[in-house]
């Protein structure tokens, strides 16, 4: 049991390392697809398909991984959980990226209002306090 306990403590953390990776090979796509908005060269379908693919899978990723954090802490680690500064950004961050999903899904499907702005900035607002939260994380390990 101790043994599953030690690794326990380490998938929240490369899960959503991993999750922060995807987060921002989604930011690249998603400015692949601004960059051809903006100037209207190549094919659009297909930077369109790879954003949504990357979104949709990243946005499960961490929400899933968010999940982990609080059974690492309680279980794993036998600490109370959501009572840390890591918690706060966690639960913020997700927020976040379940925001900028749901205006990334307006988009998708034709409604331009908010604008496409408002999505990149809440996106990056998700990136940036996944990183924070990230950084505070790493001092909750043994």
């Amino acid at each position: 049991m101790t043994e599953l306990r030690e690794l326990f403590i380490y998938i929240h953390p490369v899960a959503m390392s991993l999750g922060l990776l995807l987060g921002l090979l989604t930011l690249r796509s998603g400015l692949a697809l601004r960059r051809w908005r903006l100037i209207k060269r190549g094919a659009r379908a297909p930077l369109k398909r790879k954003h949504l693919l990357l979104a949709k899978i990243n946005v499960a990723w961490i929400s899933i991984g968010f999940v982990f954090g609080p059974i690492a802490m309680g279980w794993a680690l036998e600490k109370e959980v959501f009572r840390s500064t890591h918690a706060g950004l966690g639960a913020t961050a997700l927020t976040l990226w379940i925001t900028a999903a749901i205006l990334g899904h307006r988009l998708e499907v034709g409604q331009v209002t908010p604008p496409r702005e408002v999505h990149l900035g809440v996106a990056l607002g998700a990136i940036l306090v996944s990183a924070i939260a990230a950084v505070f994380g790493y001092s909750l390990l043994p």
